[in-house]
């Protein structure tokens, strides 16, 4: 990784990753999504199907707490927010 300071603000550090780090982490995601795969081909068409339930119930419950987040940030009308 490297650290650097943003010139307009001094209070803000910038990270990046190095090219060497940055190709790790590629190779690290390219064996867990070849992994990730493997597991999914083994699974049978009821369990993928529950599997895509599962994610759309986690994906709704994920997007209403990101609304209601912003709305308590916001400090907005709870009215607003439903």
């Amino acid at each position: 990784m490297a650290r650097g300071r943003d010139a307009a603000d001094g209070r803000v550090a910038l990270i990046s990753l190095t090219a060497d780090r940055a190709a790790a982490l590629e190779e690290f995601r390219r064996r867990y999504r070849g992994a990730l795969a493997e597991r999914l081909h083994a699974m049978s068409d009821a369990e993928l199907a529950e599997l895509d339930g599962a994610s759309r119930t986690l994906g709704r419950l994920v997007r209403q707490h990101a609304v209601s987040a912003t709305c308590v940030r916001s400090s907005a009308s709870p009215r607003s927010c439903w």
